[in-house]
């Protein structure tokens, strides 16, 4: 079994005295260890989980805290690959490492190249295992929005109690450490929510994969993108006809079973929500067709 730690350490304000709220700081531990277990489970079996103990392949275990400012390390323990076991000299918390530096400063809105860094890795291990199945881009994108919300807990000392102004997370290897990526601190947390909306209304295709009545909200399947995007239904678009077209469609992909992504049954008007560095967060919903 291979095993990859990853530290995550609090520093300043009551922190630089080994103290930090408990409250906050059990709420950060679970944002933590849901950023690690929902980055490793993609990489490890190319499907994206939304709740962090349904990882597979490997486990994720809390060492006690260290002296310091306020420090813990988990040990990513991997198991195994897409079901193929994995060897103590494997790439894997290499790799693990490298995706859990581009998620973290995707999700906070930092601009990181994927083809020229976790891409290229990926390329090139494919080439050398073969027999391993490597998540593709778009699965990331879907990832570092299910990271948002555990990134902003992450945030929570610093915060909200305040008994901690800054936090570092570092990749752990014999006696080396590597950043991971950038110092989580007040502008970090208040750049996660920063969003800019659109000023034309744009046409899309493709499938209802989820939708809650009361919040008219859900989630649509975009073929041209390869993702599956968030949406929301503006106050003016909430006609009985158009909340119709919706679950049917929902409806009809339920029916697909593994074929409800291939043909796009649902045609509609939004304005793209998107992210500082130019993500795809979400679409506001306007009009349907």
């Amino acid at each position: 079994m291979k095993t990859a730690f990853f530290e995550i350490s609090y520093e300043g304000s009551l922190a630089d005295s080994h103290e930090i709220d408990f409250y906050d700081i059990s709420r950060a531990l679970v944002g933590f260890q849901r950023t690690l277990s929902l980055t490793t489970h993609l990489l490890l079996n190319d499907q994206i989980i939304t709740q962090s103990n349904a990882l597979k392949g490997a486990n994720i275990r809390l060492l006690p805290p260290e002296e310091g400012s306020w420090t813990v390390i988990a040990a990513v323990g991997i198991v195994a690959w897409g079901g193929l076991s994995v060897s103590k000299d494997t790439v894997a918390g290499h790799l693990i490492s490298s995706a859990y530096d581009y998620v973290i400063k995707a999700a906070l809105g930092f601009h990181i190249d994927y083809g020229k860094t976790l891409g290229k890795q990926i390329e090139e291990e494919k080439i050398k295992n073969p027999k391993i199945k490597f998540p593709i881009v778009s699965r990331f994108d879907s990832l570092i929005e299910k990271c948002q919300v555990a990134l902003e807990d992450m945030h929570r000392p610093i915060i909200f109690s305040e008994t901690a102004n800054s936090a570092t997370i570092l990749s752990v290897e014999n006696d080396s450490k590597k950043k991971i990526g950038v110092t989580l601190n007040s502008d970090t947390y208040y750049h996660i929510g920063e969003e800019i909306v659109g000023s034309k209304i744009e046409y899309f295709s493709g499938n209802i994969s989820g939708y809650n009545s009361n919040s008219f909200s859900g989630r649509v399947y975009i073929p041209e993108l390869n993702r599956v995007i968030p949406f929301e239904i503006t106050e003016s678009s909430r006609s009985k006809g158009n909340i119709r077209k919706i679950t049917h469609s929902l409806s009809v992909n339920a029916q697909r079973g593994d074929n409800h992504l291939v043909l796009s049954d649902i045609g509609f008007y939004g304005l793209k929500v998107n992210t500082k560095t130019g993500r795809l967060k979400r679409i506001i919903l306007t009009n349907i067709d």
